[in-house]
């Protein structure tokens, strides 16, 4: 995952304007644009890491969805 925020990033270095992302849930993502962006643009503050997380959850699963119960919880590196 942090190679995949790390070439996104490369993508839009040079590009002016915030970063933005939905979801935060516990902030691994959201920390590691923070950490992307005082890397590579150290002294910038014009620009901004902004999280918006709702805290509901998925809605709307259907029966051929499954059951999630097995995947809950269940993060590499968790004990």
């Amino acid at each position: 995952r942090l190679l995949a925020h790390y070439e996104l990033f490369r993508l839009i270095a040079e590009m002016p304007g915030s970063i933005v992302e939905l979801g935060v849930y516990l902030g691994a993502g959201f920390f590691t644009w923070s950490k992307l962006l005082e890397t590579f643009n150290p002294g910038d503050r014009g620009r901004k890491v902004y999280g918006f997380e709702s805290c509901a959850g998925y809605e709307g699963f259907a029966p051929q969805d499954g059951a999630c119960r097995p995947w809950v919880n269940r993060l590499i590196g968790s004990m």
